[in-house]
């Protein structure tokens, strides 16, 4: 096997001693050669067997030289663990049970050292292995999101806490001093907050949760709203409190909140129907929006609306009636100058109900 060495490592003199050091017997297996390179050999060769560790993996006893490799990497300098931790990615889910725990044992070890530099792959490493050892994992997490820690980690501690859920923890960072902290946690609920009870969700987040949609910066409150009506089914008393964010959210004059909400609106407001939301407040709210002078927003609330009435036809209920014939008059003037009726067959296909657009007749005739 020819292992390939960096031409820049290459450049400069050599000793006769370091050209001896170099050249090895031709005969020697390959094993055998990178065993004597990570042993007694020079940095150069070094350089090389690490570059090339996913050659090695797939000859056979690779198994009995990995124990030296991990012994040898925590000596070697940045460029050369960085080309490693990138050779070790390619081959981390393809090693044994054994080689995995040695391999996570020696990312904890490298996260612990707090080295920016290096400190991506790792954490790459540790998203791929963390199963190998829950209970270790959970420790590191714990030292990462300590309000000690510096940002960067606590970030990072945020992240991985998508992996690992631990609530008192992401309780913690919702009250972290950084924004961005806040920022990540917000999404790290997002994508957690089913792996809990909404009892116990409730009890530890809730109130956190709440603070957040509040934010002072602006990044974490628009991602904190998003947030709230995605988790909304474990919050408490949530017949109350969503209409109640709901209506606040959709009545605001802020540019960003407003922008959210044009976003969200629509699958919130199926999410919320089982709650018999105010209609008649929220035809209210929805006209005004619907008439906003920005072009966007109307394109979105007009599929909304329309989304709105068949979903109501579907159910049965009886808010079409509330629906008197100049508001649907309205709202076929706007749908032609402003969504050139395409976009709304694109929304009914997404839903798979473009066969019950015949329906439609229904709500004109009334």
């Amino acid at each position: 096997m020819n292992f390939t060495i960096n031409e820049i490592r290459r450049s400069g003199t050599h000793t006769e001693e370091e050209l001896n050091q170099l050249t090895l017997d031709e005969n020697m297996g390959e094993l055998r050669r990178a065993q004597y390179i990570l042993q007694r050999g020079h940095p150069i060769q070094k350089y090389a067997i690490y570059s090339n560790l996913h050659k090695l993996f797939k000859v056979s006893g690779f198994s009995l030289l990995f124990p030296i490799i991990n012994e040898d990497l925590v000596k070697q300098d940045e460029d050369t663990i960085a080309i490693a931790i990138k050779e070790l990615l390619m081959i981390a889910k393809q090693m044994k049970e054994q080689e995995q725990q040695m391999l996570l044992n020696q990312t904890f070890h490298f996260m612990k050292n707090y080295n920016l530099k290096l400190a991506e792959g790792w954490f790459e490493l540790f998203e791929m292995l963390y199963c190998c050892d829950i209970h270790n994992s959970i420790r590191l997490i714990d030292e990462l999101t300590d309000i000690e820690a510096e940002t960067y980690w606590r970030l990072r501690g945020a992240r991985l806490l998508q992996y690992i859920p631990q609530i008192e923890r992401i309780q913690l960072l919702c009250m972290d001093k950084d924004p961005q902290v806040r920022f990540e946690i917000v999404k790290t609920i997002q994508i957690v907050y089913c792996s809990f009870t909404p009892e116990k969700f409730s009890t530890y987040l809730q109130m956190k949760i709440f603070e957040l949609i509040y934010d002072y910066e602006v990044q974490v409150r628009m991602a904190a709203i998003e947030m709230f009506f995605m988790v909304q089914s474990h919050l408490q008393d949530r017949e109350k409190m969503i209409t109640k964010q709901f209506f606040e959210f959709l009545s605001s004059q802020n540019v960003q909140i407003i922008t959210i909400m044009s976003r969200i609106c629509g699958k919130v407001l199926m999410e919320i129907m089982d709650v018999k939301p105010d209609i008649q407040k929220f035809l209210k709210v929805f006209i005004s929006f619907a008439e906003n002078s920005n072009e966007e927003y109307r394109l979105k609330m007009l599929i909304i609306e329309f989304l709105f009435l068949y979903q109501s036809y579907q159910k049965k209920q009886k808010i079409i009636k509330m629906y008197k014939s100049n508001r649907l008059i309205l709202f076929f003037s706007h749908l032609q100058k402003i969504l050139k009726l395409g976009v709304i067959f694109i929304s009914l296909n997404l839903l798979k109900c473009q066969d019950k657009v015949m329906n439609l007749s229904y709500f004109w005739e009334q």
